[in-house]
């Protein structure tokens, strides 16, 4: 890709797009400059007298990127979250993480530690909040999904869905050996994808009592409408479903744009990253966020439709492939259900951090609300019942099929 001549050492990078689709004009956030850049290098032992090569900066939600190429070549990816957004102490929870899965064999992209031992670092903003910085060794594998976005693309083929599924399953195996406390709620992770808001036999009347305390008057509009209904109605059958939770960790946004495959096989999967929606949750709930983000197109133009049944049956296979049976049986009873924490959040951060009342309105009646009211329609219905149907028949083959020793952990 060409390039631009390196901008000042003032001005932000040039928004060369990077895994985005091409409709997509601006970012959320100013980009990185170069003299931030030239920060985070020197506080990771890069200190020098040539400006870094900016190959691409990413226009992506929630934070700032760039791909670098250091003067002896080596490429680095950098990447900032704004103080509002991501504390320190929630970053450090995420590396942890990232750190146990490679101790337990995960094939996950680790952050880079400056000569101190720090996987991050934090500078002084004009926002006020420190902003977060963090450096990641530039991608092995085939960033194939780049230009894919979540909810309006599947996996490419079954051998990719199964690999995904398979990967799945291993990190819940590692994770379930990690025992931490969740990120805290909202103070120190606005963004949620985490089961905490709705756990419990009561979390439906919870959930929608913090809504109303809170106060806005665009939430109050959703309480006076459909929302309590759908979610009362969709936590009943949650009660209702088979099998217990497995709690751990889990990845949070499990899907294709997520992970890279190997250079020597285009369908097997060299690397992870992007772990900054995991927290603790469950291995159900977990799946069922992966399915919520590959298992339906929801922005076809005609309206939501499942992917193909293939791609699904594929992913789900791979995911039994390791013996979580119990996951398998409960994840179409949270998949109505999962996309709402991280909805809510999504009002937050739209409306709270950038001021956009449009974004943060569609986060709330067309996600919050709209993806539980295609469920609940004779479509949705329909998809919930096969997928069941699909993750009962894994789960029982799954019994059937001893683990390998790699898997017992």
């Amino acid at each position: 890709m060409a390039t631009s001549p390196p901008p000042s050492q003032d001005k932000p990078c040039p928004a060369i797009p990077m895994g985005v689709d091409e409709t997509i004009q601006h970012s959320d956030w100013p980009a990185l400059t170069q003299a931030e850049i030239k920060a985070v290098l020197a506080s990771h032992g890069h200190a020098h007298h040539r400006q870094p090569r900016i190959l691409e900066t990413s226009i992506r939600p929630y934070s700032a990127a760039a791909l670098v190429t250091l003067p002896h070549g080596e490429e680095l990816f950098i990447k900032r979250h704004d103080g509002r957004l991501r504390t320190a102490g929630a970053q450090q929870k995420e590396h942890d993480f990232i750190h146990h899965l490679h101790s337990q064999g995960l094939p996950v992209i680790q952050p880079l530690k400056t000569p101190q031992g720090q996987s991050f670092i934090s500078l002084p903003s004009q926002q006020g909040a420190p902003q977060i910085y963090e450096l990641f060794p530039g991608l092995k594998g085939r960033d194939t999904y780049r230009h894919d976005v979540t909810w309006g693309q599947s996996w490419h083929n079954q051998a990719q869905a199964y690999a995904a599924g398979a990967l799945l399953g291993r990190l819940h195996r590692a994770s379930a050996t990690w025992r931490t406390p969740p990120q805290p709620r909202s103070q120190e992770a606005l963004l949620l994808s985490g089961m905490a808001p709705l756990e419990g036999a009561d979390g439906a009347n919870r959930f929608l009592a913090a809504m109303a305390q809170r106060g806005l008057p665009e939430q109050r509009a959703l309480l006076a409408g459909d929302l309590p209904g759908l979610l009362h109605h969709f936590h009943q059958r949650l009660r209702q479903a088979p099998s217990q939770e497995v709690f751990l960790w889990g990845h949070g946004d499990w899907h294709g744009v997520n992970l890279t495959w190997r250079q020597d096989d285009a369908d097997k999967i060299e690397e992870v990253f992007d772990f900054g929606m995991s927290d603790a949750t469950s291995a159900a709930f977990d799946l069922a966020v992966a399915l919520e983000r590959s298992a339906i197109a929801w922005l076809n133009p005609g309206g939501p439709a499942p992917f193909s049944q293939a791609l699904l049956d594929a992913f789900l296979a791979g995911y039994a492939s390791t013996g979580f049976s119990a996951a398998l049986k409960r994840c179409a009873s949270w998949l109505p259900l999962c996309h709402v924490p991280f909805a809510l959040s999504e009002d937050d951060y739209y409306r709270r951090l950038l001021q956009d009342g449009a974004s943060a309105d569609i986060a709330l009646e067309g996600y919050l609300v709209g993806h539980m009211q295609w469920f609940l329609a004779e479509e949705g219905q329909r998809f919930l019942s096969t997928l069941q149907q699909s993750a009962e028949r894994h789960a029982a083959a799954a019994r059937h099929c001893p683990l390998t020793p790699s898997q017992k952990r």
